[in-house]
């Protein structure tokens, strides 16, 4: 006759029975638990070289690589020669923190730019709007010294006066700021004549054609009304006109009429 056995037990299950703790376990006498975290991972923790070779096991940084037991495989990382085209460091250098007085300060609009801003915003979402006093901005002496700054830079030539920029310079620049704005808002101004020149032209020998040349005083007081009227052109302009604009070109025309005809659309009287 077969012994009576439940859940593994000889002579049925445990249940209302008295178990007498002897401190055995299935194989043998159980061994005293370790202490603290280790006790609930079945097993105290190897270390060091008492560590077996195998999953997780020891190692040694000098062993083959082809001749370690299975395990997460070394991580080895390349930098290739093309790395400081892609923009990073170099190896074995690291990038100094640049310091506070190396960074570049936002760049902030100059009153001139400002109004110009503004003019133009406005003249873009009104349209039908007519600006009627805008004498008062081109008297302003921002805009007169943005004017003569933009002269300056453009190194021109004496007119009928024979007064050029290093002129202007020895007499003082704001003192002659000063009385083109005092001559402006008295209402006394009046613009000189214009000197007649004959340049070569450029690519035919022998040829020539002619240059007007106006006094400085004259090309400040015309820069500064360009500065303040142009916003109000260039809202009416439409994205395909090139010619007289800031910032645009004849050759960046071409490139917009060869990307349009590309592209399929070959309508040439629409370009101005």
């Amino acid at each position: 006759m077969k012994p009576n056995r439940r859940d593994a037990v000889k002579g049925g299950s445990t249940q209302r029975q008295n178990i007498k703790l002897t401190g055995e376990t299935l194989h043998g006498p159980a061994e005293e638990a370790p202490p603290g975290r280790e006790a609930y991972k079945g097993g105290t923790r190897k270390r060091g070289t008492d560590a077996g070779q195998g999953v997780g096991g020891g190692h040694s940084t000098v062993e083959a690589r082809d001749n370690r037991a299975e395990g997460r495989a070394a991580t080895f990382i390349k930098r290739t020669k093309q790395g400081k085209a892609a923009g990073l460091p170099p190896q074995g250098k690291a990038q100094p923190r640049r310091k506070p007085a190396e960074r570049k300060a936002p760049e902030r609009f100059s009153p001139a730019r400002k109004l110009q801003r503004t003019l133009y915003r406005v003249a873009k979402q009104q349209p039908r709007r007519r600006f009627t006093l805008l004498y008062d901005k081109v008297c302003r002496q921002d805009i007169l010294r943005e004017a003569w700054q933009r002269v300056k830079s453009n190194k021109g030539a004496a007119g009928v006066d024979q007064v050029d920029i290093d002129t202007i310079r020895e007499y003082g620049e704001e003192r002659f700021l000063q009385e083109v704005e005092q001559e402006l808002r008295s209402r006394h101004y009046r613009s000189s004549l214009v000197r007649r020149v004959h340049i070569p032209k450029p690519g035919q020998p022998g040829k020539t054609r002619p240059l007007g040349i106006p006094t400085v005083k004259d090309r400040v007081v015309q820069m500064a009304v360009k500065i303040v009227i142009e916003p109000l052109f260039e809202a009416d302009f439409i994205p395909c006109s090139f010619g007289f604009r800031p910032k645009r070109t004849a050759r960046m025309a071409l490139g917009a009429i060869v990307s349009s005809v590309n592209e399929g659309f070959f309508r040439w009287w629409t370009w101005i």
